[in-house]
């Protein structure tokens, strides 16, 4: 595993966590949290 893949990795779950954060805070339909975790 490269320095890389990790720097990603940590990326992907900070990413997660402020959806998941939005998400609790101001819930909304599934369809549009997909949407913007596919971007």
């Amino acid at each position: 595993m490269s320095a890389d893949s990790g720097q990603e990795t940590g990326h992907l779950l900070r990413q997660v966590l402020v959806h998941v954060g939005v998400a609790v805070e101001q819930p909304v339909p599934r369809d549009d949290l997909i949407r913007q975790a596919l971007g």
